[in-house]
């Protein structure tokens, strides 16, 4: 059995990476960006893939907790290489999703922000699981 920890980096103090990238949520498809965000806090969670048999549980598990975030004043997104129209086909199947999902899913295909977080498996090119948390001065 193969373990995948997440990113051995901590950028506590340390600037975010700029990134840009499409997203599908509940306002359907749009593009988000660290600049878009900035003086505002945000937490990008990265998960390996869509329509794997882990990864809705963890995007539902999130989401039970979006009041929350909301509440604290932080914007969620998940984060994975699937395309927009990917995430778009999972969020809206009710055999995965019976509650549907209400926050933004990222689209990062080529894996260059999740690079630069380092947060990308060196064997399979997949995103680790990993979180960021990043304040309002980005």
């Amino acid at each position: 059995m193969q373990l995948w920890l997440g990113a051995k980096v901590n950028f506590i103090g340390q600037e975010a990476p700029q990134w840009t990238m499409d997203g599908f949520g509940p306002e359907g498809f749009q593009q988000y960006s660290s600049e878009q965000l900035f003086g505002q806090w945000y937490v990008i969670y990265w998960y390996p893939r869509d329509f794997s048999s882990v990864c809705p549980t963890e995007v539902t598990a999130l989401d039970e907790h979006l009041e929350d975030f909301e509440d604290a004043q932080v914007r969620l997104f998940g984060c994975s290489k699937d395309t927009v129209e990917t995430h778009k086909r999972w969020v809206e199947s009710k055999e995965i999703f019976q509650q549907g999902v209400h926050h933004v899913l990222l689209s990062d295909p080529n894996g260059e922000v999740t690079s630069s977080f380092d947060f990308i498996h060196a064997d399979s090119g997949l995103p680790c699981r990993g979180l960021v948390i990043v304040d309002e001065f980005g």
